[in-house]
């Protein structure tokens, strides 16, 4: 477990959080860069536990963000996010939302992928797309970001060719209803003593572009 995620674990627990925490994380770092690297092993072994670490960081964050936002007053939470963070609103969002998905259940700890760009992506998915991601296998640590936007512009493709087929057709409609209530206002505004006849008489004969047409009201 990363410094980082010590703190955060103290500070969940309403422990005060050791200010040289960042700090050691920090000489972890410098230590790490002037490590001398030779081989693919070695290569393989550094690079890969910092990418297992990069999750616990991003998560962290998010579970932070989500702290302040609910400990902080309004204003004091804007000019955190706006001037005294390394990162705007965008980012804020979306580490907020992947540490939501996670306190919730929604996305499985163990499962989160190591990207927090990649964990949005999920994040941000409705209920039955991520019902989908997860029947696909997506729901996954190491799942790729490209292999996400291909899954959402496939499911999010056939959403939208059927609401597009949906709104053509209602314009199809809205333009039908146009027509018949022109024509049904032309007969009114030509026939419109005779059409009241029928109240009087049950059916009546207009003649209506030279072709007499029988009128039928309806029975109650």
């Amino acid at each position: 477990m990363s410094g980082q995620k010590r703190a955060f674990t103290q500070f969940s627990k309403g422990s005060s959080v050791n200010a040289s925490t960042i700090v050691d994380d920090r000489a972890l770092g410098i230590a790490r860069s002037r490590a001398v690297l030779k081989t693919k092993e070695d290569f393989r072994r550094e690079i890969r536990t910092l990418w297992e670490t990069a999750s616990d960081l991003f998560l962290t964050i998010g579970e932070y963000l989500l702290q302040a936002k609910a400990t902080l007053k309004h204003g004091e939470y804007q000019e955190l996010i706006s001037r005294e963070l390394p990162f705007g609103y965008q980012v804020a969002h979306k580490l907020k939302a992947v540490a939501e998905k996670v306190k919730e259940g929604t996305i499985p700890l163990d499962r989160l992928p190591k990207s927090y760009t990649t964990a949005y992506l999920l994040a941000s998915m409705r209920n039955d797309e991520l019902q989908k991601a997860e029947q696909r296998g997506l729901v996954k640590a190491d799942v790729t970001r490209g292999a996400i936007k291909s899954f959402l512009k496939e499911v999010r493709g056939a959403d939208s060719s059927t609401a597009e087929q949906a709104r053509l057709e209602y314009r199809k409609l809205i333009r039908q209803r146009l027509s018949i209530s022109e024509r049904i206002a032309a007969l009114e505004a030509e026939y419109g003593d005779q059409l009241k006849m029928l109240g009087e008489h049950g059916n009546v004969a207009l003649v209506i572009d030279g072709e007499a047409i029988e009128l039928k009201e309806a029975s109650e």
